[in-house]
């Protein structure tokens, strides 16, 4: 019997390994859907996704996001390779392996297909299900989730109504592999790219486009962002608290006519007039790659400590740690010139040297965070996030959230950094400063605020 086999990379929960998503030997007696032993194999079926697939509960994003002590919500969806376009009748069979759990099927990228008010999800049962799929098709993925522990596998098999796309998995495809699925499979919209961190989705005119650059290395550079982004967040496995998020990050492309330019939320979307910035690996893993890397570091961002004004800015230490993996130097911190406007603001009045106002522009700001970094390197940043997921302490409002990040400092530091907070103007209660001073900590050996990277 021949078999076809297509490894997934795996996915950690509660330290037990397990694989996403393979194929199996053609069954003897099995799906009408699936090629039979002595059967012709065309040659479409042996590219892309596998038609059967198994896959394996867990998580809810907002449990992902609660563990991590996250602000927002990100991906808990699953890639499958395969589009259905509007109106198609649809037929998955679903074989449930363990638990008591199913899995739901989901139509629909968000972002991507901005004409869409919501994704759409089909509920599956054991067996054969059919279904017709809604005014807008699109790509599919699967969402297996419990608020419980999770304990549940099934097998799906993806028969009629599910079209094959471009299915890139890194270090797996072979770049003739690639070309050939992307002259066959050339009636869907969009093609994806699956990798250890990740899976990209856009559209199929973009990825014949950029056909001849080199997609291995492209996407191991976007586990290489990933990663240095997990890395300066201290997910580094030492308890189940610290372990990486359980899904990859969802990112896609969004029409422009839609509005928008890029942003994070259930999904990292990026406009369609900056594709290359994603698909070519010089561009990603370059300078270029600055807004791939600071979406990314939003969906790391921290409630406990992100106040309202430093959104746009402390987003940018995860950037600046996909910077240092690349090699790159200066720091976009230099690069930018906001030393310059550092300085003038640290020379203002104190009264009107407020860190919070708009006399302080969001790259000033990074220049903070950054500083602390210069002075403190990885650790600090790493240790911060491990106390907040260990902590996960309420929240509060901005005054809380200033108080907790300053607090923090001073104990991972070890250091009283009140004179580095008021120079730098955060416009907190004195009880603040009274509560540092009460750590009797020593001051840093140097002034913090001058401290440059050029």
């Amino acid at each position: 019997m021949k078999t076809y086999v297509r490894k997934m990379k795996a996915l950690m929960y509660c330290g037990i390994w397990s694989v996403v998503a393979v194929s199996c030997d053609f069954p003897t007696g099995g799906s009408d859907d699936l090629p039979q032993p002595g059967d012709s194999i065309p040659i479409e079926e042996t590219l892309g996704a596998d038609r059967l697939q198994t896959f394996y509960e867990g998580p809810t994003q907002g449990q992902v996001k609660e563990r991590l002590a996250q602000r927002g919500n990100h991906n808990d969806m699953l890639p499958t390779g395969f589009h259905v376009d509007p109106f198609d009748t649809l037929k998955v069979t679903v074989n449930r392996l363990s638990g008591t759990s199913m899995p739901q099927v989901v139509v629909g990228t968000p972002f991507r297909d901005n004409i869409r008010p919501i994704r759409t999800y089909y509920d599956v049962v054991q067996g054969e299900n059919m279904f017709i799929a809604d005014e807008y098709g699109g790509t599919v993925y699967v969402r297996y989730v419990t608020t419980d522990t999770p304990d549940s596998s099934a097998e799906i098999e993806f028969g009629e109504g599910f079209k094959k796309v471009p299915y890139y998995i890194k270090g797996q495809t072979t770049k003739s592999e690639w070309l050939q699925m992307l002259d066959i499979f050339d009636d869907v919209r969009d093609v994806m790219f699956v990798t250890d961190h990740t899976m990209l989705t856009v559209g199929l005119e973009d990825a014949v486009t950029y056909q001849e650059e080199d997609q291995d290395l492209m996407c191991e550079y976007l586990d290489d962002i990933m990663e240095a982004e997990a890395a300066i967040s201290g997910l580094d496995g030492s308890a189940p608290v610290h372990e990486n998020r359980e899904y990859k990050f969802l990112l896609t492309v969004r029409d422009p006519d839609a509005g928008g330019y890029m942003a994070a939320s259930i999904a990292l979307y990026f406009t369609q007039g900056i594709i290359d910035r994603l698909l070519m690996p010089e561009k990603l893993g370059g300078s270029n790659g600055w807004g791939p890397w600071h979406e990314a570091g939003h969906v790391h961002q921290q409630a406990a400590w992100t106040w309202s004004a430093v959104v746009e800015s402390t987003v940018n230490i995860y950037a600046l740690a996909a910077e240092r993996a690349f090699g790159l130097s200066p720091s976009r911190v230099s690069v930018n010139g906001e030393w310059p406007a550092v300085e003038t603001f640290l020379s203002l009045p104190d009264t009107d040297r407020n860190f919070n106002a708009s006399v302080a522009s969001n790259g000033v700001r990074m220049a903070l965070f950054h500083q602390l970094w210069l002075a403190y390197g990885d650790t600090f940043y790493k240790q911060l996030h491990k106390e907040t997921r260990e902590e996960n302490p309420d929240a509060g409002d901005d005054n809380d959230r200033m108080r907790y990040f300053m607090l923090k400092s001073c104990t991972i530091s070890g250091n009283d950094l009140s004179d580095f907070f008021r120079k730098w103007g955060l416009p907190v209660a004195n009880s603040v400063y009274n509560e540092i001073e009460a750590l009797n900590l020593p001051a840093p050996g140097e002034d913090l605020t001058l401290l440059r990277d050029e």
